[in-house]
């Protein structure tokens, strides 16, 4: 019983990935009402979801701490990096006008040193 506590701990600890949490609006300045609200990690792969019809985004950091992870907006619709990239945002944004086709979240690394 111990060694599979033991595990269970483990595990939830290793699927335990700081993200960003984006709520899409329809509109400019998050105003009316948000299209859902989702929370993304690194290795989610690249997302389409509300692609083409949202104008604005609340985009939230689900741990401060984890400083070395990023969102990458796209205007294609397939998180292809080129001249294209719409923009990376790293911490707390709170509301940003923004319109994709694409985004991820990308894990950077130790930025720290």
């Amino acid at each position: 019983m111990t060694k599979l506590l033991f595990f269970l701990a483990a595990l939830t600890s290793l699927s335990t990935v700081n993200g960003f949490t984006l709520s899409p609006y329809g509109s400019a300045k998050c105003s009316g009402r948000a299209n859902g609200k989702q929370e993304y990690n690194p290795g989610d792969g690249c997302r389409r979801e509300f692609a083409g019809v949202t104008s604005s985004v609340v985009i939230q950091r689900d741990d401060a701490k984890d400083n070395n992870h990023v969102v990458v907006f796209f205007k294609s619709d397939d998180c292809r990096p080129d001249e294209d990239n719409i923009i990376v945002w790293k911490d707390d944004k709170g509301c940003q006008d923004v319109g994709y086709g694409s985004f991820e979240v990308w894990d950077l690394g130790d930025l720290d040193g």
